[in-house]
């Protein structure tokens, strides 16, 4: 399942917050919420990657779940393995409600953990990616909503990063985002919802050391495509609200594309659109970019969404 692709171009999709198992009603969004409608949303996001074969593999950004309990993973399990495609997770502060959360998911679904491990790198083609779980409190990848939420990575967690695997391209994925959104994208005076702390720091700090070409977020459900040398930030609206989105990427050693993909004109369901947040989709440069390697000729285009 892991095994490393051809050299050439890749393909892959990203998508986050699909809290599995939670309630319409209750819990944090940007937009209306349609859990009680997971299965038609994994059943769309099947028969598209069927229709796009091209695709090689799928991360989930994290929280798959609502909560880590044996349920909820479960249930996961059976959305994730109906994909047509291999697919890498990167566990969520939701996912790890349990204090055995982590044990719950290495036990239940360890085929989408390489090695067995929740931190890990690997190699497709030529470019190396490095998922990391973002721990949010006092102890380790356990999530206590009581807590303040203070995204950080251990010690341990930073040495991963220096382990082999060597590639012309280099992609971290982790859960919490990687900065707030821009107030040119929001309108407000100041960046949205941020990560506390100085993780958006160390991010940068990351970035800059090991020459990562991207970050992939997630957590505060809204899109983001921003640029800090050396990397593009991205983070994904949530899959389980409007407008059901995932992005779509495609990369090799001479070009970084990145689009937004929405499934909402392809479900058996109607919802709500609150227009007034709309900078939850972002601008069309908040949705869309393309790179050219060396990191010149950057240019953004149009991707329009139909509600």
């Amino acid at each position: 399942m892991f095994d490393q692709l051809d050299v050439g171009d890749m393909k892959f999709i990203y998508l986050a917050d699909s809290h599995i198992g939670g309630s319409d009603s209750a819990g944090y969004c940007q937009q209306e919420r349609s859990l009680r409608y997971a299965r038609d949303i994994f059943d769309e996001l099947r028969h598209w990657l069927h229709e796009h074969p091209e695709v090689d593999f799928m991360i989930h950004g994290g929280d798959m779940a609502d909560s880590g309990t044996g349920a909820n993973i479960l249930q996961a399990k059976e959305f994730f393995a109906a994909l047509p495609c291999p697919c890498f997770l990167a566990l969520g502060n939701h996912d790890l409600t349990e204090t055995d959360s982590l044990q719950k998911w290495l036990q239940i679904v360890p085929e989408f953990f390489p090695e067995q491990q929740t931190d890990y790198s690997f190699l497709q083609g030529d470019v190396r990616f490095d998922i990391l779980t973002v721990h949010w409190g006092k102890q380790e990848f356990f999530w206590d909503p009581s807590e303040a939420q203070i995204p950080w990575f251990s010690d341990q967690q930073f040495n991963q990063l220096q382990k082999g695997l060597c590639g012309k391209r280099r992609i971290l994925i982790t859960h919490a985002p990687p900065c707030g959104l821009p107030e040119a994208q929001t309108g407000l005076q100041n960046p949205l919802h941020p990560p506390a702390g100085n993780f958006e720091t160390i991010l940068q700090q990351l970035a800059e050391e090991y020459s990562l070409d991207l970050i992939l977020g997630a957590h505060n459900h809204m899109n983001l495509a921003t640029r800090r040398d050396p990397a593009w930030l991205v983070t994904s609206s949530a899959f389980s609200e409007t407008p059901f989105e995932f992005k779509l990427f495609e990369i090799n050693d001479k070009k970084l594309c990145m689009e937004t993909i929405s499934l909402v004109n392809q479900l058996p369901f109607r919802s709500n659109y609150d227009h007034q947040k709309s900078y939850v989709q972002g601008r069309p440069c908040d949705r869309k970019f393309s790179e050219n390697h060396p990191q010149t000729n950057i240019s953004s285009t149009q991707n329009s969404i139909l509600l």
